[in-house]
């Protein structure tokens, strides 16, 4: 170099620029290092129109660490995906946890693929498609039960003894609260109120055993400070409650028969069940008044009920659509082409997923009526990425 040092060789103008990019440079790969160790490398500058987007699908996988959120419109057009490094992402047995305009998730990671955090619980903005994770604390790990409301979020492991978590949004206070012997298996903000369904170490009524006593359903009734407002037994109506909505005080719960199964997939399919209404004012539970054994999911729009439930007289096995007053009055039902296992409802249209055969399907409400055999208006195979096993773990609707 002749002896000459680099402000010789170089002009002071470019160090000057060559310095302000190599700080800028720097400073962004520190963001997104910061970034990464939130929230594993999730991809905020995916850009999707969400605009148009109508329903949202959570992949994932259960032997790597990777899942997926893909966005569709109204006619299951896929509008794009956010990826992520994160793999056991959503709870496949239970209702994705949609508040506002956000989706709230808990990723679990997968242990052999020395995961990141696995304590934390991510908003995804329904708006934007921007994350915001939300680190709950190293004891508190494996969520899976996710409920949200404006400023607080509530998680709990589904392992047995877990506690209840509550994370302050805004201040990111936590506070705990043990729960009642046995585990969660779904969280649910409604009516002002936090309802923590699960279940006790029994086994399931048609299961019983001469030495074990048979499984419990409970469900607890808390305010915002987690105090206990009401107790609510569901043990003569089935073992455990994964999936649930509310509407006008009364909630409407799924209680499975029993132990869960896996479809070939591996994706959980849980067993049908009965369905059940907590009335949250008085304490009241009873049956729905219509014959609806074998549910699978349930959604409430405009005044109706909807229940999809598997048809275990078909040869094909087949799923079908029920429509009923909330009340349980007048109940249509319309038979499916394809099984079905998740629900979600967006504007004038029911979207289901077969997380088996990996379809979704769009069906138009208004053109339910009379009980005859439902035809969907559209529909899109949702395939896996390429050399990855993953599984449908939520279908939920999208779009602010």
């Amino acid at each position: 170099m002749n002896g000459k040092g680099l402000d010789e060789l170089i002009p002071k103008r470019w160090v000057a620029i060559i310095v302000g990019a190599a700080v800028a440079c720097v400073a962004a790969m520190t963001a997104v290092s910061t970034l990464a160790g939130c929230t594993t490398a999730v991809n905020t500058r995916v850009d999707i129109p969400m605009n148009r987007a109508a329903v949202g699908v959570i992949d994932t996988s259960s032997t790597e660490d990777v899942s997926r959120i893909v966005f569709y419109d109204e006619n299951l057009g896929e509008l794009g995906e956010l990826p992520f490094q994160k793999g056991g992402m959503g709870d496949g047995w239970a209702d994705a946890c949609v508040w506002g305009d956000a989706l709230y998730v808990a990723p679990q990671g997968i242990d052999k693929f020395e995961p990141g955090p696995t304590d934390e619980v991510l908003e995804v903005s329904l708006r934007d498609a921007a994350v915001r994770p939300f680190a709950l604390g190293e004891d508190h790990v494996r969520l899976d039960c996710v409920a949200a409301n404006d400023r607080y979020l509530f998680a709990c492991s589904s392992a047995v003894g877990g506690p209840l978590v509550r994370y302050d949004k805004q201040t990111g206070e936590v506070k705990e609260l043990p729960l009642p012997e046995g585990m969660a298996t779904k969280l649910l903000w409604a009516d002002r109120s936090l309802f923590v369904f699960g279940t006790d170490d029994g086994v399931p009524d048609g299961d019983a055993q001469a030495d074990v006593p048979p499984a419990s359903s409970w469900v607890l009734q808390l305010d915002e400070n987690l105090n206990t407002e009401r107790e609510y037994d569901l043990s003569s109506y089935g073992s455990e409650v994964r999936r649930a909505v509310a509407c006008d005080g009364v909630l409407y719960a799924v209680c499975s028969g029993g132990a869960a199964d896996a479809n070939e997939s591996g994706a959980g399919r849980a067993q049908a069940g009965n369905i059940v209404l907590m009335y949250t004012s008085t304490g009241k539970v009873t049956p729905y008044p219509q014959p609806v054994a074998d549910a699978l999911a349930v959604a409430v729009h405009d005044g109706h009920l909807y229940i999809v439930r598997q048809d275990m007289v078909a040869p094909t096995g087949a799923a079908v659509l029920s429509v009923g007053d909330l009340d349980g009055g007048n109940l249509e039902s319309y038979e499916l082409e394809h099984l079905a296992d998740q629900m979600a409802i967006r504007g004038d249209r029911l979207y289901l997923a077969d997380a088996g055969a990996r379809m979704l399907y769009g069906y138009d409400l208004a053109a339910l009526s009379g009980g005859q055999a439902a035809v969907p208006e559209a529909s899109a195979e949702f395939a896996a990425p390429d050399g990855t096993h993953t599984y449908i773990t939520n279908l939920f609707p999208a779009g602010a």
